[in-house]
């Protein structure tokens, strides 16, 4: 009889012993599918948050106090509502632009949505190509502006850059 108590116990620790292996390598697994996707994440919103940063610098260095900014993708726009302007730049590997309008010498700011065609199964679609905002000036010779927002040669599908663009058309018409 002892020893078949003996035995019991010890199958019943074998089998703890072998939940608790599955149960720590379950974890481990767990661990190493999260990791990445948290450091990607985290990565993500360092590199946005430093360009959100660089956005605020380039703001003083032109005088102004910026009250309003955003960042998607490689692109930071921002507003100082006081002052009435709006500084807009488009980053890539390869070079830097920047653009800063005086609202007070705007007319109009429009949404500029660019459809492509694709072909497909199901017949001719049309999808968004570019999103932009274009400022044209009260002087009709000076050169209408173009801020873009969204381009699908470079990005594969829109990710909150109509909402974007449609955000601050709204905030520069009521700023103008």
């Amino acid at each position: 009889m002892a020893s078949s108590v003996r035995l019991s116990q010890t199958a019943q620790f074998l089998t703890a012993i072998m939940e608790l292996s599955s149960a720590i390598i379950g974890g481990v697994c767990l661990i190493l599918f999260i990791l990445p996707i948290y450091l990607l994440n985290k990565s993500g919103v360092q590199k946005e948050k430093r360009r959100l940063n660089a956005m605020l610098a380039l703001g003083e260095k032109y005088g102004l106090k910026l009250t309003t900014t955003d960042g998607w993708n490689g692109y930071t726009i921002g507003l100082d509502e006081h002052a009435g302007k709006l500084i807009y730049v488009k980053s890539t590997d390869e070079d830097q632009r920047e653009i800063l309008i005086d609202l007070n010498d705007i007319r109009q700011c429009n949404i500029v949505n660019t459809p492509r065609e694709i072909k497909s199964k199901s017949g001719t679609q049309r999808i968004v190509d570019r999103l932009e905002l274009q400022f044209l000036y009260k002087k009709p010779e000076t050169a209408p502006v173009l801020m873009e927002f969204y381009d699908g040669r470079k990005q594969f599908q829109l990710s909150g850059e109509l909402q974007m663009v449609e955000k601050w058309a709204k905030i520069i018409r009521q700023t103008i």
